[in-house]
């Protein structure tokens, strides 16, 4: 897919594009978060993010506490 996704941490920046991509079996769409973003976030394969829009570009994610 074309798409992007641009990641961004305000200290010690952490910077990248992903691509989104699409699951023709559920139709989902998902994003694959690469080593140094899921280690900057404090987040690990299998845990639950909360998205929240910061404006039309820019996303703010975190793990949910409760997963």
């Amino acid at each position: 897919m074309g798409a992007g996704f641009n990641f961004k941490r305000k200290q010690n920046a952490v910077k990248a594009t992903v691509d989104i991509q699409y699951d023709e079996y559920t139709g989902d769409y998902f994003i694959e978060l690469p080593p140094d973003i899921l280690a900057a976030a404090n987040l690990a394969v299998g845990d639950t993010i909360i998205w929240e829009k910061l404006d039309e570009s820019s996303w703010s994610i975190k793990r949910n506490a409760e997963s």
